[in-house]
């Protein structure tokens, strides 16, 4: 195989492998039907063609048998002229091309032919018209009381043959752009049970890609081959979302921490660094408020320090509150011990503060 015609051959496949599904479900249904019409109608043709020669062979026989039963008189009386007279009742026959009677040596004794006239047969040098090509000849031997008397052979064309065989085309193209144009019809919508669900998949899956939006599913239409394939990708689909919360949550907290961190680091004032980091704890620990309270140097009161989770307003009201310290309180002596006190649900928090 040539170079120039296996790259054409590539090319073709390629074309065609990049044709949508709709376009390949209708030509393979089309190509499939049209293939199969013309092999079945080729099969029938043929065989009708083939039983047609042959019943017309029957005929010609049966017409021989006819034309040397009438020639037997001359044959035996050696009359020419009267079996020249017979052959001529051929001209009835359109398509008889030629015939000739042999006597019962074989010799030429008298011939039709369709061309000519009995005049000219007979100045033809007493030879019989030699078979034509696309002829169909016959013979039969000519008896008489049980003694063959000669021979007669015919000799037709094959026009009606191909008359039919013509016939036969013309009916074979009206059928086949017929059959075409339903075929055609049916597999347009006939595919879209295979072509509409896998569309289908193919949009969820570019929705999916150009809005990265993993709650997207594809539509499920039946149980077969495309079904399975669907809920796999669904399947698919959901496995990807919840990775994708878990990722996102990871995230979150990996920028809070970072914030955290970072919070730590800048070299802020105590209340702008306490309350970052408080922010920062607040969304780690998801509480809704976070507040430190500083003891004043005179030691008789407490002043707020720094507090995440306050709005602007709720902060100004208390960033300028005191809160005094009773003497024989457990802040005070806490304070006054160096140690630390934690109110929760146990120890909760004085209702003076």
């Amino acid at each position: 195989m040539s170079g120039s015609s296996l790259g054409a051959r590539r090319f073709k496949v390629r074309l065609f492998r990049d044709v949508s599904i709709k376009r390949k479900l209708t030509l393979i249904t089309m190509l499939t039907s049209s293939v199969t019409l013309l092999l079945a109608g080729a099969a029938y043709v043929t065989y009708d063609l083939i039983t047609f020669r042959q019943a017309m062979t029957e005929d010609l026989l049966i017409l021989a048998d006819i034309i040397g039963t009438n020639s037997t008189a001359a044959l035996v009386f050696d009359d020419q002229r009267a079996g020249k007279a017979t052959l001529a009742s051929l001209k009835a026959e359109p398509h008889i091309v030629a015939a000739c009677l042999y006597g019962k040596d074989g010799r030429f004794f008298a011939a039709y032919d369709r061309g000519k006239s009995g005049r000219d047969v007979g100045a033809a040098g007493g030879d019989c018209p030699a078979a034509g090509r696309g002829h169909l000849p016959v013979a039969r031997r000519i008896v008489f009381d049980g003694d063959p008397v000669g021979t007669i052979s015919i000799e037709s064309d094959m026009q009606e043959f191909y008359d039919r065989l013509i016939r036969y085309a013309s009916i074979g193209v009206l059928v086949m752009l017929a059959s075409s144009l339903v075929g055609w019809w049916l597999s347009t919508r006939l595919q879209r049970v295979i072509s509409e669900p896998i569309m289908g998949l193919v949009q969820t899956a570019r929705t999916v890609s150009d809005k990265m939006d993993y709650s997207t599913r594809a539509v499920k239409r039946s149980e077969d081959e495309v079904g399975v394939l669907i809920d796999g990708f669904n399947e698919m689909l959901t496995q990807i979302e919840k990775r994708d919360v878990v990722v996102n949550q990871l995230l979150k907290n990996q920028n809070q921490l970072y914030r955290l961190s970072t919070a730590m680091q800048e070299p802020l004032s105590l209340r702008e660094q306490l309350t970052r980091v408080l922010e920062a704890a607040r969304q780690v620990v998801e509480i809704d408020r976070f507040y430190v309270w500083a003891v004043e140097p005179e030691g008789d009161r407490l002043a707020a320090l720094a507090g995440a989770g306050f709005s602007e307003d709720e902060w100004k009201d208390l960033e300028g509150a005191e809160i005094p310290l009773v003497e024989g309180g457990a802040m005070y002596k806490a304070y006054r011990e160096g140690v630390a006190l934690i109110f929760n649900e146990t120890n909760p928090l004085p209702a003076a503060l």
